[in-house]
């Protein structure tokens, strides 16, 4: 039988113990937005694969990744770095894989570093891929425009000859490219002569019979002599 339990002696006060409080290792706060999301899946927000090829900056890879890091509560260099790994792909992760980094910001300096140029690089070529002659400048400077960008990316002479007639108004490059100059030089010249013709206009349409299949440098002056007679006739 359970003893009652006895009142203490008159004027000794009763001793309360309390029982110790167990206390566990502090937890995180989580932020607001992420109690919002249920469920969260390792793969949510994750950006795409950066690949090197100058689609997406070096900076914008590293940002989204910062935005993924920041929704899954990621904070760890360790765990960083072997997400990051997973973000790359073709050339950016054989870049990656020849090289080991413990500390997240050094990576990412580098990572940025090393694919600004590739990125400079694209940008540059579309660049040069679009550009054209602009109205009134001479043909000299619409060459120089492109020597600038060519210089930048290695291109060569006849790369620089084909963008410079592509980027021609129509009627200028038809008849360059009927006359077919052997070099940069003859271009320029026939370029500017049609441009030079007085009151050329592009609707005027010239029609000539000329020897178009002999492109030798020796005979090209005669040609462009005829060419601007006829213009001048049409344009009067």
């Amino acid at each position: 039988m359970p003893v009652p339990a006895q009142a203490p002696p008159q004027g000794i006060a009763p001793v309360i113990v309390q029982a110790p409080q167990i206390v566990g290792p502090a937890m995180p706060a989580v932020p607001a937005a992420l109690a919002q999301i249920p469920n969260l899946l390792p793969s949510d927000f994750f950006p795409d694969k950066f690949d090197g090829k100058g689609g997406t900056s070096p900076a914008s890879h590293i940002h989204s990744l910062t935005d993924y890091f920041q929704a899954q509560g990621i904070v760890g260099d360790q765990e960083r770095l072997r997400r990051f790994r997973t973000s790359l792909k073709g050339k950016a992760r054989e870049w990656y894989q020849n090289r080991n980094f413990a500390v997240y910001a050094d990576l990412c300096r580098t990572f940025i570093e090393h694919f600004s140029g590739f990125h400079s690089r694209d940008s540059s070529a579309q660049k040069f891929r679009k550009l054209k002659y602009e109205h009134p400048e001479d043909m000299e400077s619409y060459l120089s425009r492109l020597r600038v960008l060519a210089d930048t990316l290695g291109y060569n002479n006849e790369l620089i000859k084909d963008q410079f007639i592509q980027g021609l108004p129509d009627e200028v490059r038809n008849y360059v490219s009927i006359l077919s100059p052997p070099n940069m030089e003859g271009c320029v010249d026939i370029a500017q002569r049609v441009l030079d013709s007085k009151g050329y206009s592009s609707s005027s349409s010239v029609s000539f019979a000329v020897d178009y299949n002999t492109p030798e440098s020796s005979k090209i002056e005669g040609r462009l002599d005829d060419i601007s007679e006829q213009l001048k006739q049409v344009c009067l």
